[in-house]
């Protein structure tokens, strides 16, 4: 982006826009400004500086005669330079303590919690992607007889995430079949990623050193090492408030919903457009066409990177540019927080 340099007066003027605009969905004109922002100075003086900012393209006149409203740029501008964070009310941190304290019995289930918590809390979509768990370590791998000769198989990682793997075992004996070469694994596999898992087990395989009747064994263990490195739908992503979203009236047009749609509708592609190649501390604020997808482009997202053992996913949510940014981001980055000590303790 590039530097837009203001003076104390156009900073003045561009925060009490965000803010007015924020707070009535209107345009925003000068007088509003002077009335409620204390400027001291007349509408007029207000209204050339709203001309200024709009020529170096932080504001917009959406109509001749209208007020002004902040484009993505102005937007940004406000998050990175002008915004002076809220804090938290004891009823938001208390939404998000009720869901981080419930019984937990699974990592997604105490995820899907989280998105409907930040929601509710939020008053926008909240957004919870699980771990990448291509990225996690194993603690264990489990294997149990299933009904048609058929083996289920566990990789318990240490965030306490698990994948399961189904697969056909010809022989009937699978708790004879499986008991040492699954206790040769797990005396190994601790704290292993899931991509040294697999090359342990190729070259359990091809080891001329450990009993030929292992490898059907280990190779169904490959199997589905490989199937979760490589899954054919991306990490889950659990989200909930669509209707807080929905009734935006930036999105009361079928044109602005139908992107919406798409994006809830696809958590596979949304998922991949929130996660980074390396996990990011703190909070990242992604504004309106700064989003590479197109359905996300009428949109802004709040995101925090949570990490779990070496494993990471995201929190956060998802609403229009006119989103109340100075209580989303530290909502979201109190969320993330909750979460990574919460899941030490799954």
């Amino acid at each position: 982006m590039q530097a837009v340099e203001l003076n104390d007066r156009q900073r003045d003027v561009l925060r009490a826009v965000v803010l007015e605009h924020i707070r009535s969905t209107e345009p925003v004109g000068s007088r509003a400004v002077t009335r409620r922002y204390r400027m001291g100075v007349s509408p007029a003086t207000v209204r050339n500086v709203m001309v200024d900012l709009e020529d170096v393209g932080l504001l917009v006149q959406p109509h001749t005669s209208a007020g002004r409203v902040p484009t993505d740029l102005g937007y940004r501008v406000y998050v990175d330079r002008l915004m002076v964070r809220e804090a938290l009310g004891r009823e938001e941190i208390s939404v998000l303590r009720a869901a981080l304290v419930t019984e937990r019995r699974s990592v997604e289930s105490f995820l899907e919690r989280v998105s409907r918590a930040l929601g509710q809390a939020a008053a926008q979509l909240g957004i919870a992607v699980a771990p990448r768990i291509s990225q996690g370590t194993l603690a264990r791998v489990e294997a149990s007889p299933v009904s048609g000769n058929r083996v289920l198989v566990a990789l318990v990682f240490s965030s306490g995430a698990v994948r399961t793997f189904l697969s056909r075992w010809e022989d009937d004996e699978v708790e004879s079949a499986f008991s040492e070469p699954l206790n040769w694994v797990n005396r190994r596999v601790d704290g292993l990623g899931l991509v040294e898992f697999a090359r342990m087990l190729e070259r359990g395989i091809q080891s001329e050193m450990l009993p030929v009747e292992w490898r059907g064994v280990l190779r169904l263990l490959f199997d589905a090492a490989q199937a979760v490195l490589h899954p054919e739908e991306g990490h889950p992503v659990h989200f909930s408030g669509t209707d807080h979203i929905m009734a935006q009236p930036e999105f009361s047009s079928p044109q602005r919903l139908r992107p919406i749609m798409t994006m809830m509708e696809r958590p596979d592609l949304l998922a991949r457009n929130l996660e980074t190649p390396e996990p990011r501390e703190g909070v990242r604020v992604i504004i309106g066409r700064e989003n590479p997808w197109q359905p996300m482009q009428y949109c802004s997202v709040v995101l925090s990177t949570y990490v779990s053992g070496s494993a990471s996913g995201a929190v956060g949510v998802i609403g229009p540019t006119r989103m109340p940014y100075r209580k989303m981001v530290p909502l979201v980055e109190r969320a993330a927080d909750m979460i990574r000590r919460s899941l030490e303790t799954l």
